[in-house]
């Protein structure tokens, strides 16, 4: 297809940017060029200038490059996502001190779930925390299961091209499929933390709507030593599942 306009400069600069989402742990100038199929000084001068302005940080050990959080903070001016979290915090909030566990909000991009908002809570100093921001994998997360049950069937499979675009894992689809239908039965995905020795995870869905899944609400736990701070987890998914529909409803009146 014939380009009616050409801005060759902006282009390298949306192509670093674009590579670099893929490799959260970064790359050095010689992997982003090599990857490109450009030179080193070809590049050198566009990686400055988006280290300048923000977009990318630069790490001194190992000589890497990769995504600041500057994008994430810009998307959050996007209408729909301040709405949605203009929502979803003070429930979260909520949710967090009444279960005495963090809470946080998973939304889809690129492959991956994004966690976009994080809540602890103000009654337990000993709690998992997340990084707003970070990736979690579509396949062995309790979010990015959550996404995929309750995507269409044309959704969940951009969702997994894209997944494995930008991961080595293997996936058993049979398995994810079976997986996925019983998620989908019973409305939420409770499951062992994949990071957590004694960590549990449990994740109900936030539709917008039109009925689409527009994120997941995930409490995780901690098994403590003090018995009265672990989680009763038929009274925790209760919980979740009442703030979920709250955030669901309050949205979706919101776009109505």
């Amino acid at each position: 297809m014939n380009k009616k306009y050409t801005a060759p400069a902006l282009e390298k600069g949306l192509e670093i940017i674009e590579l670099l989402s893929r490799f959260p742990n970064g790359l050095s100038l010689t992997e982003i060029s090599t990857r490109l199929a450009r030179t080193n000084a070809e590049l050198f001068r566009m990686v400055s200038v988006l280290k300048e302005q923000g977009y990318i940080e630069y790490a001194q050990e190992g000589k890497i490059y990769r995504l600041s959080l500057k994008l994430f903070r810009l998307s959050q001016t996007i209408s729909p996502m301040n709405r949605l979290l203009d929502i979803a915090l003070p429930q979260m909030t909520l949710l967090s001190n009444q279960c005495k566990h963090p809470c946080y909000l998973v939304c889809y991009s690129e492959g991956y779930g994004i966690v976009t908002a994080y809540r602890a809570s103000e009654k337990n100093g000993h709690q998992l925390t997340y990084s707003v921001g970070s990736k979690l994998p579509l396949i062995n997360s309790c979010g990015g299961h959550v996404l995929l049950s309750f995507a269409s069937y044309n959704k969940r499979q951009s969702m997994l091209e894209s997944f494995k675009a930008n991961s080595k894992a293997d996936i058993n689809f049979q398995k994810l499929r079976k997986h996925i239908e019983k998620i989908k039965s019973q409305g939420y995905e409770a499951m062992e933390s994949p990071v957590f020795l004694s960590g549990f995870d449990i994740g109900f869905p936030i539709f917008s709507s039109d009925e689409e899944v527009i994120a997941v609400l995930v409490t995780s736990t901690l098994t403590y030593k003090d018995p009265e701070m672990n989680a009763n987890l038929d009274e925790l998914k209760r919980k979740i599942e009442i703030a979920a529909e709250i955030i669901t409803k309050n949205y979706t009146e919101a776009y109505n």
